[in-house]
């Protein structure tokens, strides 16, 4: 059985569309803010917390996820398949201080070059369906009903951007070998 997961995609419209990637803790990938939903909150509402505790992040969240992806996620000793639901998160301010800020980087991408820096395929598709739904609309991106992405591989270049990057698993076909 999957796990589910919520996850934040902080982006602001400044200049044209921009996502925000942070590190993850452990291997410096480029991500977005995830976790466990908690019981008693709404899951649009715990992917709000989540991108203020892991980025210092403040702003609107959008009640309904623009989608969903699946991915290893790594414990100790095991892998178990996540499902991730993903709440576009209007960014208004950035906090000076968070919880996690000392565990982690964090950067603006254009949204090609984020889709490019995440190691999950499916979530590179959302991000650059996302970006192309908002394009040249005011205010919110248009809803959509959750729906799995439809993911390609592609090759990271993390390090022509500048964010640290390890290689993991591509595809959620199996769990990573080591």
């Amino acid at each position: 059985m999957q796990k589910r997961q919520v996850a934040a995609l902080p982006y602001h419209r400044k200049r044209g569309v921009k996502i925000l990637l942070i590190t993850s803790k452990e291997t410096r990938r480029a991500i977005i803010p995830k976790g466990w939903p908690k019981k008693k909150k709404k899951e649009h509402a715990a992917a709000a917390k989540r991108a203020r505790r892991e980025a210092g992040l403040k702003g609107k969240v959008g009640k309904q996820p623009i989608g969903v992806y699946s991915y290893w996620k790594r414990g100790k000793g095991h892998y178990e398949l996540c499902e991730v639901a993903v709440y576009p998160l209007a960014v208004t301010r950035l906090r000076k201080r968070w919880r996690d800020m000392k565990d982690r980087r964090m950067r603006w991408f254009p949204p090609d070059d984020a889709a490019l820096l995440i190691d999950e395929p499916d979530l590179s598709t959302l991000i650059r369906q996302f970006a192309k739904e908002f394009a040249g609309k005011r205010g919110k991106p248009k809803s959509s009903k959750p729906s799995p992405a439809r993911g390609r591989s592609n090759g990271s270049r993390s390090e022509r951007i500048g964010v640290v990057h390890h290689g993991t698993t591509k595809e959620p076909s199996g769990p990573p070998t080591a």
